[in-house]
């Protein structure tokens, strides 16, 4: 059967060899039809269903405290988690450089203030990051907000889903 081509390939040049190799290779590729069935070619998600917690690198946010002397502006660090709707990891993971953004610009625009203690009052601060996050996304992504002072350990399986998201 091959034997007929290739002699047929010898008056026609490079260029038939070329579409043989072609017309051969995808013969043994299978259609997309076939893998559509057996349930490839569809949108397949990383993460499983439900909710997922992400929580992000901290954020280093201005602080109204006492001037210092030099009246230069105070930072302390914040940590922010996101809390994402059922089956709304995705689209949270691809809009999350929008809604660090987002998150920053806010926390930056929010008078932010520190206690005795040295910790951030975080009580309003949710609704605000939160009505910030909605912005860049949608009401299906984002469900609430967590908001910390400092700087906590984040578990394992957040360093997973944060290097899934990147």
């Amino acid at each position: 059967m091959l034997l007929p081509i290739l002699n047929c390939l010898k008056f026609r040049g490079p260029k038939a060899l070329m579409v043989l190799v072609i017309a051969l290779a995808t013969g043994f590729l299978p259609a997309p039809s076939a893998q559509a069935a057996e349930g490839g070619g569809g949108k397949k998600s990383a993460f499983g269903p439900g909710e997922h917690e992400l929580q992000l690198p901290p954020i280093w946010i201005p602080v109204n405290i006492h001037k210092n002397r030099s009246g230069a502006p105070q930072y302390a660090p914040v940590t922010v988690t996101l809390i994402s709707r059922d089956g709304g990891m995705m689209n949270m993971c691809y809009r999350l450089p929008y809604i660090t953004e987002a998150l920053v610009f806010a926390l930056h625009e929010t008078d932010v203030k520190m206690d005795r203690q040295r910790n951030i009052d975080t009580s309003g601060l949710s609704g605000v990051l939160l009505d910030a996050a909605i912005k860049v996304t949608d009401r299906k992504t984002v469900k609430s907000i967590k908001v910390v002072s400092g700087t906590p350990h984040p578990t394992a399986s957040n360093q997973d889903m944060l290097g899934l998201c990147r």
